[in-house]
């Protein structure tokens, strides 16, 4: 009992910036991504020992399911917040060119197309996420070296994928 304690915690100070991070790309209220939060790490304690020897990055990628699970949950019951919260960003926002928005759109869903579940796993933490590259070292359980370069490698091959696309 005390080591299963002991690892869930290590889980929840392990990943927690990370699980927050990430409902916040969808939320702005401090309060619901908090309690999002600890809805996530309440569904990993009630199935912890369900998964417990599946592995570190299996537990971490269950984390992250949970959490978007959870996420599409929320809009489901809130749907007046979903509406409100779409329009103020909406209200926020600059005036976009809708043509050049989906254009660019249907370019970065080709280029993702053509990588592979790791590569885009990297690229999103690095970019989305706004993680460094230490950060995703320690996530992915890697060297940091290792993540500059594949991330260098990404990019490299997004580059001459898009390349081949403008010919």
């Amino acid at each position: 009992m005390i080591e299963k304690r002991y690892k869930i915690e290590e889980y929840y100070k392990e990943t927690k910036k990370y699980i927050y991070n990430y409902i916040s790309k969808y939320l702005s209220s401090k309060e619901d991504i908090e309690d999002l939060v600890s809805v996530v790490f309440l569904k990993f304690i009630d199935k912890y020992n369900d998964i417990k020897n599946k592995g570190e990055k299996f537990i971490k990628n269950y984390l992250f399911k949970i959490a978007k699970t959870k996420l599409i949950d929320f809009f489901r019951v809130n749907k007046k917040y979903q509406t409100y919260e779409i329009i103020d960003n909406i209200k926020n926002s600059e005036s976009i060119d809708l043509d050049n928005y989906l254009q660019n759109k249907l370019i970065i869903e080709k280029l993702l197309s053509n990588l592979n579940d790791e590569e885009k796993e990297i690229l999103i933490l690095k970019i989305v996420d706004n993680l460094t590259f230490k950060e995703i070292a320690a996530l992915k359980k890697t060297n940091i070296n290792t993540v500059i370069w594949k991330f260098n490698k990404i990019i490299k091959k997004l580059e001459k994928i898009k390349e081949n696309m403008e010919k």
